[in-house]
C-alpha cells in the first residue's frame, strides 16, 4: 500500500496531537467535503475517501501507534527532520519497534527491524571552485544546516589538484542520528568551473594561440602563460591553422603530484588590409610559388 501522510491529510501537525484534536478536524473536513455538499465534484469526493481513511487509522489508539512507527520510518528514510518524533520513539521502546509490525492490518505483514531504517546522516553539498583553486588549493568557507540544528560556517581547505568529481569528506560535521546521536559526513561534491583561456583535459591544459601568417610560414618562438608561469614555445616553420603544439611538463597538477602538459592550438591570423608594399611582396611570393 503506497504511504499516505494521514496527519497532513487531516491537517494535523504530527503525533503529538490528543485524540479530540483528531476527532475536531476530522469532523470539519468531513464536513466540508461530505458528497451531499458537493454533488459531482470529483476532487471533494476523493478527499472525502481520503479523509475518512485518515480517520480510521488515526482515531484508533492500536492503529495509530502501528502508523506512527511507518511514518517515523518514512521521514527518517527521506531526510527528514526527526527532531518532533523522539518523544514517540522513546515512548514505543527499541523493543517493541522490533516487534510491532508495519503499515495496516490488511497489508501482508513484515516484521521491523533498525537494520531496516536508513537514516541520512551525510549531507552532499555542491561546491564550485576556478580552475586556479584546484591547481593552487584554496581555503573556503562552506554555509550549511544540519537537521534539528543551527545554521554552520565551516572552513574548508581545498587541497591542490582536485579536478570535477573530486569527493572531499568533513567527518562527524553531518546530521546527528535520532537513535545513538552519531554524526553523519558533510561530503563536498566538487566542480571546477569552465575557464576563458584554458581547457582542462585529463591534466592537460588547452589554450588557443593566435600567431601571424608569416610566422607560421617562417616561425618564430613566443611566450606562452601557464598557470603557474611564462613558457618558451617554438613556432616551427611551415606550422598550419589547427596545429596543436604541445610543452610538457606545464599543464595540470593532480593530487597525486603528476603533471599533464600545456597544449597550443594555434590560430593563424590572416590581415585584412594591406599596404601597397605588402601587396607587391605578397605578389612577387606568388610568382615564385608558381615558378616551382
Amino acid at each position: 500500500m503506497k504511504y499516505k501522510n494521514y496527519y497532513k491529510i487531516l491537517d494535523l501537525k504530527g503525533p503529538k496531537v490528543t485524540e479530540d484534536e483528531i476527532k475536531i478536524a476530522y469532523r470539519k473536513l468531513a464536513k466540508k467535503y461530505h458528497p451531499d455538499i458537493n454533488p459531482g465534484d470529483t476532487i471533494a469526493q476523493e478527499k472525502f475517501k481520503n479523509i475518512n481513511e485518515a480517520y480510521e487509522i488515526l482515531g484508533s489508539k492500536d492503529k495509530k501507534k502501528r502508523y506512527n512507527i511507518r511514518y517515523y520510518m518514512h521521514a527518517m528514510q527521506n531526510g527528514i527532520d526527526l527532531s518532533s518524533l523522539k518523544d514517540t520513539f522513546n515512548k514505543a521502546g527499541t523493543s517493541d519497534f522490533i516487534k510491532i509490525f508495519i503499515g495496516d492490518r490488511e497489508e501482508q505483514e513484515k516484521p521491523f527491524s533498525m537494520g531496516s531504517i536508513k537514516e541520512k546522516l551525510d549531507v552532499d553539498i555542491s561546491l564550485t571552485v576556478t580552475l586556479e583553486e584546484a591547481f593552487n588549493g584554496a581555503t573556503k568557507k562552506i554555509r550549511f544546516k544540519p537537521l534539528g540544528e543551527d545554521e554552520k560556517i565551516v572552513t574548508v581547505k581545498i587541497p591542490r589538484g582536485v579536478t570535477t568529481g573530486t569527493v572531499i569528506k568533513l567527518s562527524g560535521e553531518g546530521n546527528k542520528s535520532n537513535f545513538d546521536n552519531k554524526k553523519g559526513d558533510v561530503l563536498l561534491n566538487i566542480s571546477v568551473q569552465d575557464d576563458q583561456q584554458y581547457l582542462l583535459k585529463n591534466n592537460n591544459l588547452y589554450k588557443d594561440i593566435t600567431i601571424s601568417n608569416l610566422d607560421a610560414v617562417l616561425g618564430t618562438e613566443i611566450s606562452i602563460d601557464s598557470l603557474d608561469a611564462k613558457y618558451k614555445l617554438k613556432i616551427p616553420e611551415g606550422t598550419q591553422q589547427g596545429a596543436e603544439l604541445v610543452i610538457k611538463d606545464a599543464g595540470f597538477i593532480n593530487r597525486n603530484g603528476l603533471r599533464g602538459n600545456l597544449v597550443a592550438k594555434i590560430n593563424i591570423e590572416i590581415p585584412q588590409a594591406l599596404s601597397d608594399k605588402e601587396k607587391q611582396l605578397y605578389n612577387e611570393i606568388r610568382k615564385l610559388n608558381k615558378k616551382r
